[in-house]
């Protein structure tokens, strides 16, 4: 479109002598003076964007950004408006022809996380990356978790009365940016959209620790790009268990991380699902307040990963589970008996729905229900992590001979 016909237009409606724009403020006065604004651009863009809509490259036009895509005649005539409002007309008019003239973008998926200490940012895999959370370019939605009241919008543990420590990202490729009329619907989503969580999952097991993820958005690589977004939208993820702390049983090593994310993400079929599923049940179980109730969880998550039809479950588990960790005969006893406490702690609340304070566990004496789970928390995040170096699950049949 013709940039100087878009000017004379800005002149018209937004110049401070413009009668159009005096009767639109009169029309908002009385609203609180932060309010007035955003009124005012809002009513004077769609006199803006029916001029553009003449132009036969911009009747339509949409622009794609990571969860589906938005007019770009409103988003855009919404920024000239506000430019020429502050005396940026000419900011404005460059911005258009900077903007409009791309063909591709990239996104940034961000998905910031409680329970994640880094020092420096990390490259998890091919386009994903761990960082932390001041590190994350500037956007209204990571303004908006820095801000003092944002635990106040509604019950939140004491955890979240902080901003997160750190963030997930991960970059998408946008091609083509824009489209006119009905799109593919592989055009309306730049990536996958359960990357993240799967990977928020995996990252549970490195120390092990629980890891709480909060709001995630979208928004372009390009600063410039993101005035074309209608509005700052974000994700809220459902928390069917919501923790009053976050756990940790052990120091997370980045270099860990990565080798476990980079193998993870290569699994496919059957074994990525067992593990998936596992790892939902290993999250909620570091979720969990009670320590009975993190035992019964850690107990289906080793079952969904390790049982098949038949047999008896606490032998074959707590079997299973220490052939596939490595180290001495020794310490596979060692963790074959913990498994077997968690699953003797897990039988008690199941069958009388609650547990006492100290258990006996064979070979290992009476341990309070703490210890044993914490030690279970270990073990099973072990156990997860070995099936997830294999890449595999082993075949048992064979296996379990000569063990």
């Amino acid at each position: 479109m013709d940039v100087e016909i878009l000017k004379a237009e800005l002149t018209r409606i937004a110049s401070p002598s413009s009668e159009i724009l005096t009767k639109v403020q009169s029309k908002y006065a009385r609203l609180p003076p932060g309010a007035i604004e955003g009124f005012v651009v809002s009513e004077l863009a769609y006199i803006l964007m029916e001029v553009m809509q003449h132009d036969p490259g911009l009747k339509g036009l949409m622009i794609r950004h990571g969860n589906g895509a938005s007019n770009f005649g409103l988003s855009a005539s919404q920024h000239l408006v506000r430019c020429a409002l502050r005396g940026s007309f000419d900011a404005g008019l460059e911005w258009f022809e900077k903007i409009h003239s791309l063909k591709s973008a990239n996104v940034l998926e961000v998905l910031p996380l409680w329970g994640v200490e880094i020092e420096t940012n990390i490259r998890l895999f091919e386009n994903v990356d761990l960082v932390t959370f001041k590190s994350l370019p500037d956007s209204s939605q990571k303004t908006t978790l820095l801000a003092p009241d944002f635990a106040q919008q509604s019950y939140r543990p004491p955890y979240a009365w902080t901003p997160p420590s750190s963030a997930l990202v991960a970059t998408w490729a946008v091609s083509p940016l824009y489209y006119q009329g009905d799109p593919d619907t592989s055009l309306l989503q730049a990536g996958d959209s359960n990357l993240l969580r799967q990977i928020r999952l995996c990252l549970s097991t490195v120390a092990p620790s629980c890891i709480v993820p909060t709001i995630s958005w979208f928004q372009y690589e390009d600063a410039d790009l993101n005035f074309s977004l209608l509005g700052a939208g974000y994700s809220i993820p459902f928390m069917e268990i919501q923790p009053t702390q976050i756990r940790s049983f052990g120091v997370f090593s980045s270099e860990e991380a990565i080798s476990l994310v980079s193998k993870y993400l290569l699994i496919g079929g059957e074994t990525k699902s067992r593990i998936n599923r596992a790892l939902d049940r290993f999250d909620r179980a570091m979720r969990r307040h009670q320590p009975e109730d993190t035992a019964v969880e850690l107990a289906i998550a080793l079952e969904s990963l390790l049982s098949d039809e038949g047999g008896e479950l606490t032998w074959k588990i707590g079997l299973r589970s220490a052939l596939l960790l490595a180290g001495s005969k020794e310490e596979k006893i060692a963790a074959r008996k913990i498994v077997r406490g968690v699953y003797r702690l897990r039988g008690k609340v199941v069958h009388t729905g609650s547990a006492q304070q100290e258990i006996k566990v064979q070979g290992l004496g009476n341990m309070s229900t703490q210890e044993l789970v914490a030690k279970g928390v270990v073990t099973t995040a072990s156990v997860l992590k070995s099936v997830i170096r294999r890449g595999k699950l082993p075949n048992w049949f064979e296996e379990e001979i000569g063990h």
